[in-house]
């Protein structure tokens, strides 16, 4: 019984780890962190639908950063696009002080930032265009929005831990993604069909 357990623990740590590693090396060319980061939502998503360990995950990520590749790409393009100006707006309209301005980019930050949580998820989930990517992310960070604060939390602690302990680079962003795909899941179950 305890031999078996061990296993199992070794078996989990040594999962988070090889994927952790695949994403990290596939993220190496940075143009490519939202192909990768899509392959490994979609390997984990495989885990938790299978309810078992994906022994296969490098299989499994290599076809999936192929599938998803070019629909990634663009999700990652407008997403940066967008991320970026509205970083730009906030520190621009701060600088000249336009109050209703800044309030209202600081609005569309929240939306941007609560969106976020549920791109990737939606992504590999369903099979949508880039535009419903987008709506029905934006949708369901709201709809669900105690789930959505539940994955920011994840992403929040990954990230305080990661800053304390950067030897945690070896397992922390697969860890925390499998935590947000799970939060995101358990809202997609409540769904019976988008189109």
């Amino acid at each position: 019984m305890v031999k078996n357990t061990f296993y199992k623990i070794l078996e989990v740590v040594a999962y988070f780890f090889f994927l952790n590693m695949l994403w990290i090396l596939f993220s190496l060319p940075v143009i490519t962190l939202f192909a990768s980061t899509s392959a490994m939502f979609g390997v984990i998503r495989k885990s938790l639908q299978e309810e078992e360990i994906n022994l296969n995950a490098l299989k499994d990520f290599t076809l999936l950063f192929k599938e998803n590749f070019k629909q990634s790409m663009i999700i990652g393009f407008i997403w940066s696009i967008t991320g970026f100006s509205i970083l730009f707006y906030l520190f621009f309209l701060r600088a000249i002080e336009i109050e209703i301005l800044w309030v209202l980019v600081v609005v569309l930050a929240v939306i941007f930032i609560f969106h976020t949580v549920y791109l990737i998820p939606v992504t590999v989930h369903y099979n949508l265009t880039v535009l419903k990517v987008f709506m029905f992310s934006i949708i369901y960070s709201f709809k669900f929005f105690i789930s959505t604060f539940i994955a920011l939390c994840f992403i929040g602690a990954s990230f305080i831990i990661f800053y304390t302990y950067p030897m945690t680079l070896l397992f922390i962003f697969s860890t925390c993604a499998y935590n947000v795909y799970r939060t995101c899941a358990k809202s997609f179950s409540k769904i019976t069909n988008i189109t």
